[in-house]
């Protein structure tokens, strides 16, 4: 069985369980480039890499009769869930047009500049919708009709991608957030890969107040090498405005994969410039590492995503750093989405040994819970600092919250995501070019306490004006999972509030680094009781 899922804070891949267990993923698919291919390297450009999910789309047999299964007049006036999984329907298929759903059930024209839904919120795109049956105005909009204009004025290359839309809208509301359909040569030749795309220039941008600023800059990119920085303001690309753009389109910006050279006029502070960013084709890793220097010896692992062999590249990199040497460890698991499990319970072992329980699986169905064990020897003993933030989710949650549980590391940073549910592949409406991911349950922390919608709360906390906000945020009706007393009680025993951070006085804080989280996890790593307590560290061990 195949287990993964998407959350949208920007999307969230999954991950895969180990080999044995109901849950175990065997991909079977076309996958990651290996590392011997030079990362570095100019590839010839793949099929693949020139298609957008709507060309895959394209190929499938999806037709109107599909959406109406779900979106139909009668089907949509039923109740009042029911009747705002319709209205999501076409909300999803609006995201990338130039078109927007009227209170009165008509579509209309429009500039971005009038359209004020945020493409990611469902819950803030639904708000305005939601009082509407009680009220007695839902009888305004007839989804047959609704639907009829949304193709009609859609393109009609986009057809097949707009009624998919529709239908992930609907069942966003009607089955739960995670569970989609999906392209199966989708899945199989781009959304499976684990690692980064040659064409990737190494950012990410956010929307705040309608202005558009670059949330992430990932090391050693090319947005990196062109000076571009996190918070800066980005008023054009190419000379084009942004500021009527929703991030789809300034995404869409940079998806010209011929394009070499983009400018881009940024405001940063009371200065405004250009940076020209030029793409140089290099497939990024997604493990960067530095050896810090502040006094202390710190070394500091970025870890983008839970891909192929990502175990062994962080072994590798913190034995090129002489553990025994290092005086702290940071671990940056922020904006990092998840990925492959198995990956996770090797990267764990780093730190606290093999043959210790990181995670358990609890399926809806009742099925018997599964649990899995690190599957690495130790390497690291010395004192460390987990980073997160709201876009850490996943399987980075569940790393995270595991390391906190065992008093392993600690956690500097903002609550996690909150997304701790999994999904199973299988065929939609019989179609072999149609997936469905279907949620099938959830990942619990070692003390069996759940990471869904709660999240890992930091043990420092820091508040990142640049802030995604959580899956109990984003959705009308997000998965909830109840945890029982034991796994609480647990949990409480596990991981006591009189941990390094809080027992320590940190200083002052010092201009160790213009990123405060690094600067905050140097700080905790520098007090003198976390560093005495590397000998306490190093022969900890809990029996789970």
């Amino acid at each position: 069985m195949k287990s993964w899922g998407i959350v949208i804070v920007i999307a969230v891949g999954f991950g895969v369980g180990l080999a044995a267990p109901r849950w175990a993923v065997e991909m079977g698919i076309s996958t990651a480039q290996t590392t011997a291919e030079s990362a570095l390297g100019v590839k010839t450009v793949s099929t693949k890499d020139s298609m957008k999910v709507e060309d895959f789309w394209a190929n499938t047999e999806l037709e109107v009769s599909d959406l109406k299964k779900y979106v139909n007049n009668v089907k949509c006036h039923e109740n009042k869930k029911n009747f705002l999984a319709c209205i999501n329907s076409v909300l999803f298929a609006l995201q990338k047009t130039n078109l927007h759903l009227n209170f009165d059930g008509t579509i209309a024209q429009n500039s971005r500049r009038e359209n004020k839904l945020d493409n990611y919120n469902e819950k803030q795109n639904l708000a305005q919708f939601l009082n509407m049956p009680t009220e007695g105005l839902s009888d305004r909009f007839n989804f047959d009709s609704l639907w009829k204009s949304v193709l009609a004025l859609s393109q009609p290359e986009s057809k097949k991608y707009i009624l998919a839309s529709g239908v992930n809208g609907y069942l966003s509301i009607m089955a739960d957030p995670h569970t989609y359909i999906s392209p199966t040569d989708f899945f199989r030749q781009v959304s499976s890969n684990n690692e980064r795309s040659k064409y990737f220039l190494g950012l990410s941008f956010e929307k705040k107040k309608e202005r558009t600023f670059i949330r992430k800059v990932f090391k050693n990119s090319d947005a990196d090498q062109a000076g571009l920085q996190n918070n800066d303001e980005v008023i054009s690309i190419n000379g084009q405005k942004v500021e009527d753009m929703n991030l789809s389109d300034v995404s869409a910006l940079l998806k010209d994969k011929n394009q070499k050279t983009f400018p881009f006029l940024v405001k940063r502070g009371e200065l405004t410039f250009i940076k020209k960013l030029n793409r140089t084709y290099r497939v990024l890793s997604q493990v960067q590492s530095e050896v810090i220097n502040n006094g202390n010896k710190i070394g500091y692992i970025q870890l983008s995503k839970f891909a192929y062999n990502i175990c062994e590249n962080v072994r590798a990199e913190i034995e090129k750093m002489k553990p025994s040497t290092l005086n702290g460890l940071v671990l940056d698991l922020r904006d990092n989405p998840g990925g492959l499990l198995t990956e996770a319970a090797c990267l764990a072992g780093l730190f606290i040994g093999e043959d210790k329980k990181i995670f358990t699986v609890k399926y809806i169905d009742g099925s018997e819970e599964e649990v899995a064990l690190t599957t690495s020897q130790q390497v690291y003993f010395g004192p460390m600092v987990i980073l997160t933030n709201n876009s850490s989710a996943s399987a980075s949650e569940l790393i995270a919250g595991a390391m906190q549980e065992y008093n392993r590391a600690t956690i500097v940073g903002e609550r996690t995501f909150g997304k701790g549910s999994f999904q199973e592949i299988e065929r939609w409406n019989e179609s072999s070019k149609v997936s469905l991911f279907k949620t099938q349950g959830f990942y619990l922390l070692p003390s069996g306490e759940t990471t869904q919608l709660k999240g890992v709360t930091p043990d420092v906390t820091l508040d990142d004006e640049n802030a995604v906000m959580s899956e109990a945020d984003l959705y009308q009706f997000p998965l909830h999972y109840k945890a029982d007393k034991r796994s609480t009680l647990a949990h409480n025993l596990m991981y006591k509030k009189s941990n390094h951070a809080n027992n320590c006085s940190l200083p002052s804080v010092k201009d160790y680094s213009s990123d405060k989280f690094i600067a905050s996890a140097q700080q905790v790593l520098g007090c003198e009781i976390a560093l005495s307590a590397k000998a306490d560290d190093k022969e900890q061990n809990i029996n789970l």
